[in-house]
């Protein structure tokens, strides 16, 4: 449903786009079989060409260019010196202390980023957005942090009388941390918010900044301790999910207040970051209360991560359901069949389709399946960002027009093994150069194609 009048803006253009690509393709249909095309092995297809020419990466991500923004790049090169500096000075604990810790802190490390993007597979986020997520969370915020920290906690020893661990601990700690990490969060909101289609999108990019931020921090704790095997068990084996869960009520706030209107959309980001931090402090309180106190935060903390696990779930299943809602209206475009629709339905029936296809064409194959999927979810998303008013209609047309390129050429290369030659004057999607946004349009003298060994099978 569209909400403030959008509705008609977006039938009207959505129903224009179809007349488009009904006019202008003629996409061959194949034989359904066990949800996957059946199809003769060919020579492996051209697809890395035509990946030079409309860039896969800046389609599905939006872009109006190729490669990385700028901003994103001078992120990850800021972040990337401050967690180097940070690490240095942890070296003058010892250099044989330090390379075991960071070979504990990677022992965690590692399968809790394999489990945040076990999260992530239906739609993925870039990598360079995630990496950025992560170098901030491991370099700026561990740094400022520390700083802001060794001040508070100066000023709490001069100016007051309070207990200056407590008041560090479960009070100035859990604030500052919880700002620091998030802002890199407030900044995808502000500059890139159409990444963020949901609260799996937020909880990937907050877990991902909180395990940088997470492995910075217990290096640090590794070498600074008495015992270091004690710490990892009580840092990395027992609790390595609070600084995820924590950050992770932020990424919820901001990815709530999106898709809001009114003052709720002002607010969610406010209260995701303020729930972050109360759950930060009740950790951190915990442990001045014994083993008694640490389980009881530690159960908290393991509640609100089962909650989190299973909204992701629910929200996963609704979004499957809405891209077989939205890719049903373009089975008369020849580039969606009743066989895709099937595929497109789970995550098994995905994997064993982009198998299929490495199997008979290679990894150009399994790149043009693996770009096809994503560019039906996110086409999806384009609707429901649209129908949310996120985005405007011209901005709309313009995101469809590009991913139904998308799909053209790499459905084309996944089924035939090569993809066809774009029509005369077919123009590149995403230029080199800088570009304004414009709205998709067929070549208007260009006759109908396919590939001559694609063998034709039932339409629909």
């Amino acid at each position: 449903m569209v909400v403030d009048g959008t509705q008609g803006d977006e039938q009207m253009s959505f129903r224009g786009a179809k007349r488009l690509a009904e006019s202008r393709l003629a996409i061959s249909h194949v034989g359904e079989s066990a949800g996957i095309p059946e199809f003769p092995r060919s020579n492996p297809p051209h697809y890395d060409i035509y990946v030079t020419m409309i860039d896969p990466k800046a389609i599905l991500s939006g872009q109006a260019r190729r490669g990385v923004p700028v901003w994103v790049i001078v992120t990850i090169s800021i972040s990337g010196a401050c967690a180097a500096i940070f690490l240095f000075l942890a070296m003058f604990f010892g250099i044989a202390s330090f390379f075991m810790a960071v070979i504990l802190a990677l022992i965690t490390l590692v399968p809790m980023v394999i489990a945040v993007m076990a999260l992530d597979r239906l739609e993925p986020e870039p990598v360079p957005m995630l990496v950025m997520a992560f170098l901030w969370g491991a370099g700026s915020a561990v740094l400022v942090s520390a700083l802001v920290e060794e001040f508070g906690a100066f000023l709490i020893v001069v100016g007051t009388s309070a207990d200056v661990e407590w008041s560090t601990v479960v009070i100035l700690a859990p604030v500052v941390e919880e700002i620091c990490k998030g802002a890199v969060l407030f900044g995808i909101l502000f500059f890139r918010r159409h990444e963020i289609n949901g609260i799996t999108d937020g909880v990937v990019y907050a877990s991902m900044c909180a395990l940088g931020f997470a492995a910075v921090e217990n290096i640090h704790y590794y070498v600074s301790s008495w015992s270091m095997f004690a710490t990892f068990i009580g840092r990395g084996v027992l609790s390595p999910m609070v600084h995820p869960v924590a950050t992770a009520m932020t990424g919820i706030g901001i990815a709530l207040s999106i898709t809001r209107r009114g003052p709720t959309k002002f607010f969610l980001p406010v209260g995701g970051l303020i729930l972050a931090m109360v759950l930060h402090a009740i950790w951190n309180a915990g442990t001045f209360f014994g083993v008694g106190g640490s389980l009881l935060a530690l159960l908290i903390i393991c509640g609100v991560m089962v909650g989190i696990i299973l909204w992701l779930r629910a929200e996963r299943l609704a979004t499957i359901k809405h891209i077989g809602q939205y890719m049903t209206e373009y089975l008369p475009t020849g580039l969606v069949t009743r066989a895709d629709l099937y595929m497109l339905s789970s995550l098994k029936s995905r994997r064993a389709a982009r198998q299929w296809a490495r199997s008979t064409h290679g990894v150009h194959g399994f790149n043009a399946m693996r770009d096809y999927q994503q560019a039906c979810t996110r086409l999806t998303m384009v609707h429901d960002q649209t129908a949310a008013g996120i985005i405007d209609a011209r901005t709309f047309i313009y995101r469809q027009g590009a991913l139904l390129v998308l799909m053209d050429v790499a459905r084309q290369a996944f089924l035939a093994g090569r993809a066809p030659a774009p029509h005369p004057g077919f123009p590149p999607m995403v230029p080199s150069g800088p570009t304004t946004l414009a709205p998709y349009r067929m070549p208007s003298q260009s006759p109908p194609y396919r590939h001559p060994t694609a063998p034709r099978g039932p339409q629909g």
